[in-house]
Parts: structure tokens; C-alpha cells; sequence
């Protein structure tokens, strides 16, 4: 049985993990914004919709993601369920990816297995005037960004030494 908010699936659609590595152990964050998305988007809806997916073990809306309170909840999960992924639906990447990988790392999670999920820009803002099809387009984008987490391994800074010095070559612009 499906809700307004999800399409109907294929019956010969099949979802496997397909590496029969372990299920990821990841959290979900979906943000109110203070009103930005949750006036349009069904905040809870995309919470219920993909709380039972399989790698999700914990899922929960916030007023506002990138508040304090809400940054030592989530670096509190993140030590507490053992989470090794984290996804927040909020808003731009732009604004928030220093943030959470912030966060991330200061649960000792690596901060690259952090994924931004912007349901504002993408969904609440061109969809003001459909709630049920913002909703539909957030759920399916966070569950994206859930698969992206699942499916991604750690990465490391790396650091590269460069010489302080050029040579420019011409008599053009970039010459003078």
C-alpha cells in the first residue's frame, strides 16, 4: 500500500545490496527550515517514508538542522546508534556542507560520509504551490541521498606539494 506521497513501484523492480557487504548504520535529519520547507514539504512524511529503509537506523525532522541544539543531537546519535553515515535534508549544499562535515567529524565519523540532501532550493521552493508533489520529490531525493551514503566509501584529504613559483609564456593579457 502506498501513501499521496509515493509512487507506486514495478512489480519487477527488484532492490538488492548486491555486494553482501554489512548494511550501512546511517542517520536521517530531516530540516523544518523554521518554516522554509515544512510549509510546503511534509517534513514527517519524508521522516516516516524512509525510517524503515534499510540502512536507516535513525530518522528524525528538526526545526532547524544547522543550530547548535540540533548539531550536538546529531554528533549525540552518531556516537550513541554507532552511525557510520549521516544524510540531512535541509537546505543549500553551499551553506551547510562545512557544517555537517563539522559535525561528522567531531563524532568521529569521517566527515566525507556525510551527504547534503537540499530539499528548500529543489522541492519547497519550486513545488510551493504542490505539497503532495514537493513531498514525493523530497522522499525520493533523501532516499538518493541514502543510497549515495550507503554506497560510498571513506575518503581522506590528501595533500599534494606544490612549487610557489610560475613562468608565464606570451605577450598577451596574461603576459603583461
Amino acid at each position: 500500500m502506498t501513501t499521496d506521497y509515493e509512487p507506486e513501484l514495478q512489480d519487477d523492480v527488484v532492490v538488492t545490496s548486491g555486494s553482501g557487504a554489512p548494511r550501512r548504520r546511517i542517520g536521517v535529519y530531516v530540516c523544518h527550515c523554521g518554516g522554509n520547507i515544512s510549509d510546503y514539504v511534509d517534513v514527517a512524511a519524508v521522516r516516516d517514508a524512509v525510517a524503515d529503509d534499510a540502512e536507516v537506523v535513525h530518522a528524525e525532522t528538526t526545526i532547524f538542522a544547522c543550530s547548535d541544539a540540533s548539531q550536538n543531537d546529531m554528533i549525540e546519535m552518531i556516537e550513541s546508534q554507532h552511525l557510520d553515515g549521516l544524510v540531512v535534508a535541509s537546505c543549500s549544499p553551499k551553506l551547510h556542507v562545512p557544517t555537517f562535515r563539522a559535525v561528522s567529524r567531531r563524532a568521529g565519523l569521517n566527515p566525507f560520509e556525510y551527504t547534503q540532501v537540499n530539499i528548500r532550493e529543489q522541492c519547497s521552493w519550486v513545488h510551493s504551490d504542490d505539497r503532495i508533489g514537493a513531498t514525493a520529490k523530497a522522499i525520493g531525493l533523501v532516499r538518493a541521498g541514502i543510497a549515495k551514503t550507503a554506497h560510498s566509501v571513506p575518503l581522506e584529504p590528501i595533500t599534494v606539494e606544490t612549487t610557489p613559483s610560475a613562468l608565464v609564456i606570451g605577450a598577451g593579457v596574461a603576459g603583461m
